[in-house]
């Protein structure tokens, strides 16, 4: 451990990993955000789902800067790492979840309205 603490002392080193968690690990964040905020908007208020996606493309910078800010102004690296994967990893295992109830309630919807036609 200390070696690897001894490693990241090396300001060469710490700035191309911070470029690296900021480009690699900002853009998974927002992509994972960018696709779960529509699952959520769909689920809690029956939104478009069309139309939430667009919007929140449009966000999707102020959040990707954001990202970029936060892990270059912050002080313990190895921290904002893990919560950057943390929150990733959440925000995804939610979405597969949201993604899987609304097409669950996609099909009832559907088989509700083929009955009616019958």
């Amino acid at each position: 451990m200390r070696k690897l603490k001894s490693l990241f002392q090396n300001p060469k080193i710490n700035v191309l990993y911070r470029v690296i968690l900021a480009v690699c690990g900002g853009a998974a964040f927002t992509l994972v955000a960018t696709v779960f905020l529509p699952e959520l908007l769909l689920y809690n208020f029956g939104y478009d789902k069309a139309s939430s996606l667009l919007w929140m493309m449009l966000l999707s910078f102020l959040i990707y800067s954001l990202i970029i800010i936060w892990v270059f102004s912050s002080h313990k690296l190895f921290r904002v790492s893990a919560q950057l994967l943390g929150l990733t990893a959440i925000l995804y295992i939610s979405f597969n979840q949201l993604q899987a109830v609304n097409q669950a309630r996609l099909e009832q919807i559907n088989n509700q309205a083929a009955q009616v036609k019958k």
